[in-house]
Protein backbone atom coordinates (compact mmCIF):
# COMPACT_ATOMS: atom_id res chain seq x y z
CA UNK A 1 0.00 0.00 0.00
CA UNK A 2 2.78 2.34 0.49
CA UNK A 3 4.90 1.41 -2.48
CA UNK A 4 1.07 1.80 -3.87
CA UNK A 5 1.01 5.45 -2.92
CA UNK A 6 5.14 6.49 -3.50
CA UNK A 7 4.54 5.49 -7.08
CA UNK A 8 1.54 7.61 -6.97
CA UNK A 9 3.19 10.52 -5.40
CA UNK A 10 5.97 10.10 -8.04
CA UNK A 11 3.38 10.12 -11.27
CA UNK A 12 2.25 13.42 -10.07
CA UNK A 13 5.82 15.14 -9.36
CA UNK A 14 6.53 14.22 -12.77
CA UNK A 15 3.36 15.30 -14.52
CA UNK A 16 3.71 18.76 -12.49
CA UNK A 17 7.38 18.65 -14.07
CA UNK A 18 5.77 18.08 -17.28
CA UNK A 19 2.85 21.03 -17.04
CA UNK A 20 5.31 23.50 -16.19
CA UNK A 21 8.07 23.72 -18.74
CA UNK A 22 4.73 22.99 -20.95
CA UNK A 23 3.41 26.07 -19.97
CA UNK A 24 6.86 27.59 -20.37
CA UNK A 25 7.00 26.37 -24.23
CA UNK A 26 3.85 27.72 -24.74
CA UNK A 27 4.84 31.37 -23.60
CA UNK A 28 7.67 31.34 -25.09
CA UNK A 29 6.19 30.58 -28.13
CA UNK A 30 3.15 33.07 -27.52
CA UNK A 31 5.45 35.89 -27.26
CA UNK A 32 7.19 34.58 -30.38
CA UNK A 33 3.67 35.16 -32.53
CA UNK A 34 3.11 38.49 -30.63
CA UNK A 35 6.34 39.70 -31.62
CA UNK A 36 5.08 39.02 -34.85
CA UNK A 37 1.82 41.13 -34.22
CA UNK A 38 3.56 43.90 -32.84
CA UNK A 39 5.65 44.36 -36.32
CA UNK A 40 2.85 44.08 -38.24
CA UNK A 41 1.10 46.66 -36.09
CA UNK A 42 4.52 48.74 -36.34
CA UNK A 43 4.37 48.65 -39.76
CA UNK A 44 0.88 49.92 -39.88
CA UNK A 45 1.00 52.23 -38.32
CA UNK A 46 -1.04 50.92 -35.25
CA UNK A 47 -1.42 52.77 -32.09
CA UNK A 48 -3.19 52.95 -28.68
CA UNK A 49 -6.78 52.84 -30.83
CA UNK A 50 -5.63 49.68 -32.99
CA UNK A 51 -5.28 46.11 -32.62
CA UNK A 52 -4.40 42.82 -33.87
CA UNK A 53 -5.69 39.46 -32.97
CA UNK A 54 -5.29 35.95 -33.86
CA UNK A 55 -8.04 33.56 -33.37
CA UNK A 56 -6.91 29.72 -33.30
CA UNK A 57 -9.35 27.12 -34.51
CA UNK A 58 -10.07 24.41 -32.18
CA UNK A 59 -10.70 21.56 -34.52
CA UNK A 60 -12.15 19.21 -31.93
CA UNK A 61 -14.12 21.87 -30.21
CA UNK A 62 -15.73 23.36 -33.41
CA UNK A 63 -14.27 27.00 -31.79
CA UNK A 64 -11.83 29.61 -31.14
CA UNK A 65 -9.70 30.63 -28.57
CA UNK A 66 -7.52 33.62 -28.41
CA UNK A 67 -3.72 32.84 -29.25
CA UNK A 68 -2.23 36.32 -29.71
CA UNK A 69 -3.10 39.92 -29.79
CA UNK A 70 -0.87 43.52 -30.33
CA UNK A 71 -2.04 46.71 -28.98
CA UNK A 72 0.02 49.51 -27.63
CA UNK A 73 -2.99 50.19 -25.37
CA UNK A 74 -2.43 47.84 -22.64
CA UNK A 75 -6.23 47.62 -21.94
CA UNK A 76 -6.67 45.94 -25.13
CA UNK A 77 -3.66 44.36 -25.43
CA UNK A 78 -4.42 41.57 -22.54
CA UNK A 79 -5.37 37.94 -23.97
CA UNK A 80 -8.03 36.41 -21.90
CA UNK A 81 -7.64 33.86 -19.71
CA UNK A 82 -8.74 30.40 -20.60
CA UNK A 83 -11.52 32.19 -23.63
CA UNK A 84 -13.26 30.11 -26.42
CA UNK A 85 -15.50 31.90 -28.72
CA UNK A 86 -18.29 29.57 -30.34
CA UNK A 87 -17.85 29.33 -34.40
CA UNK A 88 -21.12 31.08 -35.17
CA UNK A 89 -21.15 34.46 -33.30
CA UNK A 90 -19.36 37.41 -34.27
CA UNK A 91 -17.26 38.46 -37.23
CA UNK A 92 -15.02 35.14 -36.90
CA UNK A 93 -18.07 33.23 -37.55
CA UNK A 94 -18.93 35.50 -40.42
CA UNK A 95 -15.87 35.17 -42.12
CA UNK A 96 -15.21 31.41 -41.13
CA UNK A 97 -18.42 29.83 -42.41
CA UNK A 98 -19.64 32.17 -45.02
CA UNK A 99 -18.19 31.55 -48.04
CA UNK A 100 -18.86 34.62 -50.15
CA UNK A 101 -16.22 36.38 -48.86
CA UNK A 102 -13.84 33.67 -49.61
CA UNK A 103 -11.69 33.97 -46.21
CA UNK A 104 -11.79 38.26 -46.20
CA UNK A 105 -14.33 40.69 -45.05
CA UNK A 106 -14.42 44.53 -43.96
CA UNK A 107 -16.64 45.92 -42.05
CA UNK A 108 -16.56 49.98 -41.70
CA UNK A 109 -19.87 50.88 -40.96
CA UNK A 110 -20.30 49.38 -37.37
CA UNK A 111 -21.81 52.35 -35.26
CA UNK A 112 -19.69 53.93 -32.33
CA UNK A 113 -21.17 52.92 -29.41
CA UNK A 114 -20.20 56.28 -27.72
CA UNK A 115 -22.90 57.96 -30.18
CA UNK A 116 -25.61 55.38 -29.55
CA UNK A 117 -25.59 52.51 -27.47
CA UNK A 118 -28.82 50.95 -28.63
CA UNK A 119 -27.85 51.26 -32.71
CA UNK A 120 -24.44 49.83 -31.64
CA UNK A 121 -25.88 47.03 -30.06
CA UNK A 122 -28.77 46.34 -32.69
CA UNK A 123 -25.99 46.57 -35.41
CA UNK A 124 -23.91 43.86 -33.58
CA UNK A 125 -26.94 41.60 -33.36
CA UNK A 126 -28.75 41.70 -36.67
CA UNK A 127 -25.52 41.07 -38.60
CA UNK A 128 -22.94 39.11 -36.39
CA UNK A 129 -25.35 37.51 -34.26
CA UNK A 130 -23.82 38.45 -31.34
CA UNK A 131 -26.68 39.12 -28.25
CA UNK A 132 -26.18 42.44 -26.04
CA UNK A 133 -25.69 40.21 -22.48
CA UNK A 134 -21.94 39.84 -24.81
CA UNK A 135 -21.48 42.83 -26.69
CA UNK A 136 -22.10 45.23 -23.49
CA UNK A 137 -18.59 43.11 -21.72
CA UNK A 138 -16.48 44.69 -25.31
CA UNK A 139 -13.51 46.36 -23.88
CA UNK A 140 -13.04 47.51 -27.54
CA UNK A 141 -15.46 49.12 -29.62
CA UNK A 142 -13.84 49.26 -33.03
CA UNK A 143 -15.49 51.12 -35.91
CA UNK A 144 -13.31 49.78 -38.42
CA UNK A 145 -12.35 45.98 -38.40
CA UNK A 146 -10.68 43.49 -41.13
CA UNK A 147 -10.97 39.88 -40.77
CA UNK A 148 -8.83 37.04 -42.89
CA UNK A 149 -8.71 33.74 -42.74
CA UNK A 150 -5.38 31.99 -42.02
CA UNK A 151 -4.95 28.72 -43.98
CA UNK A 152 -1.69 26.44 -43.45
CA UNK A 153 1.11 25.52 -46.51
CA UNK A 154 -1.61 22.51 -47.28
CA UNK A 155 -4.54 25.21 -47.56
CA UNK A 156 -6.25 24.29 -44.44
CA UNK A 157 -8.54 26.79 -42.90
CA UNK A 158 -6.52 26.98 -39.15
CA UNK A 159 -7.20 30.65 -37.49
CA UNK A 160 -8.58 33.72 -37.99
CA UNK A 161 -6.18 37.18 -37.99
CA UNK A 162 -8.23 40.60 -36.88
CA UNK A 163 -6.82 43.97 -37.64
CA UNK A 164 -9.21 46.68 -35.72
CA UNK A 165 -10.06 50.30 -35.19
CA UNK A 166 -11.63 52.93 -33.34
CA UNK A 167 -11.04 55.37 -36.14
CA UNK A 168 -13.55 54.75 -39.15
CA UNK A 169 -11.42 54.12 -42.15
CA UNK A 170 -8.50 53.74 -40.29
CA UNK A 171 -7.32 50.44 -41.69
CA UNK A 172 -5.28 50.35 -44.95
CA UNK A 173 -6.17 47.32 -46.89
CA UNK A 174 -2.92 47.50 -49.53
CA UNK A 175 -0.64 48.09 -46.44
CA UNK A 176 -1.86 44.76 -44.94
CA UNK A 177 -1.47 43.02 -48.21
CA UNK A 178 1.87 44.40 -48.39
CA UNK A 179 3.27 43.88 -44.64
CA UNK A 180 1.05 40.66 -43.65
CA UNK A 181 0.33 38.55 -46.65
CA UNK A 182 3.49 38.98 -48.09
CA UNK A 183 5.90 39.46 -45.22
CA UNK A 184 4.44 37.81 -42.16
CA UNK A 185 1.82 35.19 -42.94
CA UNK A 186 4.20 32.46 -43.35
CA UNK A 187 5.82 33.36 -40.25
CA UNK A 188 2.64 33.51 -38.31
CA UNK A 189 1.45 30.15 -39.89
CA UNK A 190 4.59 28.65 -38.75
CA UNK A 191 4.16 30.15 -35.35
CA UNK A 192 0.33 28.37 -35.05
CA UNK A 193 1.63 25.12 -35.98
CA UNK A 194 4.74 25.07 -33.32
CA UNK A 195 1.42 25.92 -30.91
CA UNK A 196 -1.11 23.39 -32.25
CA UNK A 197 -0.29 20.62 -29.33
CA UNK A 198 -1.84 23.58 -26.65
CA UNK A 199 -5.64 22.91 -26.60
CA UNK A 200 -6.44 23.39 -23.07
CA UNK A 201 -9.39 21.27 -21.63
CA UNK A 202 -10.03 24.20 -19.52
CA UNK A 203 -10.67 27.16 -21.83
CA UNK A 204 -14.05 29.26 -20.69
CA UNK A 205 -16.55 30.46 -23.22
CA UNK A 206 -16.26 34.14 -23.90
CA UNK A 207 -20.06 34.19 -22.89
CA UNK A 208 -18.78 34.10 -19.62
CA UNK A 209 -16.64 37.38 -19.63
CA UNK A 210 -15.50 40.87 -20.95
CA UNK A 211 -13.49 40.27 -24.30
Amino acid sequence: MAQRQEIANIEKKHQKEINFFNDALVRERTDVLNEHLREIAEKLKFKMQERICVYRFLEDRGEFDCIGRYSENQKYNQIPVRRVYPMNMGIIGHVWSKGKFNGFIRDNKIPNREDNEKIYFKYLKENYSIPNSISKNFRMNSVDIVAEIIRDTKSKSIAIIIFESQQRNFINERKIKREYNKIKKTAIVNSLENLKIQNSPDIKTAKEADL
